[in-house]
């Protein structure tokens, strides 16, 4: 509904009111109830009567006459339900007309009873899918002109978005417009398709940009080139959507046979389709079939607003086809809302992301000249503008949140940053509060090259900690980096470098959850379990990607671990010395990469992603007359599985050995969590340090069900919650050797029988939290730890 446009219409008529008093006065919008688009040359009419008019491109009409009696207005178009309504006279009326498409099956045509005949024709386009799917053909490659643009909305007036979306979705924005759309980025690339795998021809060309290439990778998740609807599913910005096509596509849709037309190639056949439950991740929209070969030639679908989906305020997408099956251009536009029902001054954004994708050799642009003359903003006034925008504290915000998000550092416009973010403030037991000031160069001062260092100091152990770090890329066609640290700071003494496997694209906190981090010092018990502890290290290592799936990390590590009582002052802690050489090799395949100056991350694959590591050390405590060697082997494997309506599961598996007697630091101690949060790569209702081993196996998985079951039942399915699941598992022996290195922490034990906890929860509560209710089902005579608990995250998605 646009309520503005009537109050303006309204107020309007108002000055007439004195001298029109006998008249019966309606006006109105006609709006397509789907898509919220208005609907031109829609019959408005008086029933019994010629009074009548019809409503203009924008969906707009008014009807004046003089009415003796009540009469039945009846708006009718070809396509739609008809809609009526009861006028009284002499009275002024507003009224948002939201059509309905009109049930086009086709049974009557049919002897059999209660056919539709858009089901066996489904039926045939998916027995074709693999044979009119071109990306199962690794032999036939094109050429996709990517142009990708992202806006930010700050409108007042809810009125304007319509005229402002529609002009977004050309291409162009009107000079008048241009104060309420801020462009934040756009750039053009050049792809070569070919099957499943998508090639660089070009890197983006950015041609404004308030963010980074990178920055949009990393704030929306990559789409798909193209988006394929022969697959059971669509992923759209992380979410699977189920497609129209999918093999059990009947049971979520219905389809309607709306008409057949005659073309060069034969006859056509148009179909519209609709989620049966608009709140599940679905289409409506509509597409055409190609009769003789059952392949697509276009289809057209926009999300329900209603869809289990944060922040969706619209979202369409268009593809058509050439004969050949071949996609010829592509477009899509997406309307995240992020304002709340109290934010009537608008001061939460919208956010508009547009891309087109087109098979031609070039991209198709309008020349100056018509941007000059028809009131479209002109390159010059592009510029002015962007240079104005980019010193505006919004702008400002925008790319020092992204940063901040993205990196963990903080930009303060110089050549220096600040950062890493979780080195300015912590919470320890035994540190208290930490503060501290890490800082390091970036790229204005070197591109190739970084320093940094930090300085903090903890307020209950009264110690000074500090580091440095030097980074340099080398020059080389692949990924290839040289770096080196030096860190006298406190450590979680649980954690291993493994555990950094399953957060390798972590901001700031590296051995917990970010709500884990925050809420650290909320026990669940007065007994919890200390075990930060000081440690010494030079670390220098070195990262190098040799193929598109292989990447490796050399580590070459020496310094002084501490041991015994966290209590113990920082200056006195007892410790052992080590030295180690590993190395660790990462495969992954399909996936997107994303390097941000010198911090990698991995943001998309669909496949199983492998982690490989051996490590060859020594040792040597205070005790002992010479160095003893070790050896550990390490294996992690770890995906993401779209479960396209069902939702996703993520699972990661590890398993290690470790050989020789090592000192209990370098044990694999299982990782607890003895706070009120939720960590899912951390044991809920274990207690740090409690078990150990020196051979293991542990399983994390999570199922987040998209509110398959929240969907369906009234009242709840508004709310957009999800159903979670957990399973976590872990098992492992110790040998009774490693005692004769360090005596074992208090409490610390081998896990003999395999240690199970499964949970349930709710999330998307209020689109920022989860809660689960954790059980755990062994171990039971473990009277140090809870049986149960309530437990909480924060956690922010789509």
């Amino acid at each position: 509904m646009n309520c503005y446009r009537l109050l303006y219409a309204f107020l309007f008529l108002l000055l007439f009111a004195m001298g029109a008093k006998a008249e019966t006065i309606v006006v109105g919008e006609v709006v397509d109830a789907l898509s919220g688009l208005p609907v031109p040359n829609v019959n408005i009419y008086y029933r019994g009567t010629n009074i009548g008019c019809t409503s203009n491109q924008e969906g707009l009409f008014m009807l004046r006459t003089q009415l003796e009696r009540k009469r039945t207005l009846v708006v009718s178009a070809v396509g739609y339900k008809t809609q009526r309504y009861a006028i009284e006279p002499e009275q002024y009326v507003g009224v948002t007309v939201a059509l309905e498409e009109a049930d086009t099956r086709l049974e009557d045509v049919f002897v059999i009873p209660k056919s539709n005949p858009a089901l066996p024709l489904m039926e045939r386009v998916r027995l074709a899918r693999a044979t009119n799917d071109v990306a199962r053909y690794k032999e036939i490659a094109y050429d996709v002109n990517e142009h990708k643009r992202l806006y930010i909305s700050h409108i007042s007036q809810r009125h304007l978005h319509r005229r402002l979306w529609k002009s977004l979705q050309i291409g162009m924005i009107p000079a008048l417009d241009s104060t309420f759309i801020l462009p934040l980025y756009s750039s053009q690339q050049k792809w070569r398709k070919q099957g499943n795998n998508i090639l660089p021809l070009t890197g983006p060309e950015e041609q404004y940009a308030m963010l980074t290439s990178s920055d949009y990778s990393l704030l929306l998740t990559p789409q798909e080139i193209p988006y394929n609807f022969y697959n059971n599913t669509v992923d759209v910005f992380g979410k699977s959507f189920l497609s129209p096509l999918a093999s059990s596509g009947n049971q979520y849709y219905n389809f309607y046979l709306a008409d057949s037309i005659e073309s060069e190639q034969g006859k056509l056949y148009c179909l519209h389709f609709r989620s049966k439950n608009a709140f599940m991740p679905a289409f409506n929209g509509e597409m055409v079939i190609d009769s003789a070969c059952c392949a697509l030639q276009s289809i057209y679908v926009t999300v329900p607003r209603e869809a289990n989906m944060n922040y969706l305020s619209s979202l369409q997408l268009s593809q058509t086809y050439a004969p050949n099956h071949v996609l010829q251009n592509e477009t899509f536009s997406l309307a995240l809302d992020f304002a709340v029902k109290s934010d009537s001054s608008h001061i939460f954004p919208s956010v508009l992301v547009l891309r087109n994708l087109s098979v031609e050799d070039t991209l198709k642009v309008m020349p100056a000249e018509a941007l000059q003359t028809d009131g479209y903003i002109s390159d010059s006034l592009r510029s002015s503008a962007m240079d104005s925008l980019r010193n505006t504290p919004l702008m400002r915000i925008a790319g020092f949140a992204a940063q901040v998000i993205n990196t963990g550092y903080i930009p303060t416009g110089t050549p220096i940053d600040i950062g890493d973010i979780a080195e300015i403030v912590r919470y320890r037991r035994n540190e208290g509060l930490h503060l501290g000031l890490p800082l390091r160069t970036n790229e204005k001062l070197w591109k190739n090259v970084s320093l940094g260092g930090y300085l903090a100091y903890g307020f209950r152990d009264r110690a000074w900690k500090g580091g440095g770090k030097v980074q340099i890329a080398l020059p080389t066609e692949r990924r290839n980096t040289l770096s080196g640290s030096y860190d006298d700071h406190y450590v979680w003494g649980e954690v291993d470098y493994t555990d950094q496997w399953l957060r390798e694209n972590y901001i700031g906190f590296r051995a917990m959850g970010f709500t884990t981090a925050l809420f650290n010092s909320l026990y669940t018990n007065a007994s919890a379990v200390n075990t930060s502890l000081r440690q010494r290290e030079w670390h220098f290592w070195t990262e190098n990607d040799w193929t598109d799936n292989l990447e490796t990390c050399f580590d070459v590590r020496f310094g002084r671990m501490g041991y015994g009582a966290a209590s113990v002052d920082y200056y006195q802690m007892s410790f052992y010395r080590y030295s180690s050489f590993s190395a660790t090799f990462r495969l992954g395949w399909d996936e997107r990469k994303v390097d941000y100056y010198f911090k990698r991350f991995h943001v998309h694959s669909r496949y199983p992603v492998l982690y490989l590591a051996g490590e060859l050390g020594s040792f040597r405590t205070s005790a002992m007359e010479q160095y003893d060697v070790y050896a550990k082997f390490a294996l992690s494997v770890s995906q993401h599985i779209s479960l396209g309506l069902w939702g996703e599961v993520n699972y990661a598996v590890q398993a290690g050995i470790i050989g020789g007697k090592v000192p209990y630091p370098m044990l694999k101690a299982f990782n607890g969590n003895q706070t009120y949060t939720y960590d899912p790569y951390r044991f809920t209702l274990m207690n740090q340090w409690q078990y150990a081993a020196d051979k293991y196996i542990l399983l994390h998985a999570g199922w987040d069900m998209n509110g398959i079951l929240f969907n369906r039942i009234p009242g709840f399915r508004y709310l957009r919650l999800h159903e979670l699941l957990e399973l976590k598992v872990a098992y492992g022996g110790m040998g009774r050797k490693h005692n004769e290195v360090l005596s074992l922490p208090v409490g610390m034990q081998s896990l003999n029988i395999p240690y199970v906890e499964v949970g349930v929860g709710i999330g998307n509560i209020l689109r920022v939290a989860e809660v689960y209710s954790v059980w755990r089902l062994t171990h039971w005579n473990d009277s140090d730890s809870p049986l149960w608990g309530i437990r909480f995250r924060l956690h922010l998605g789509m």
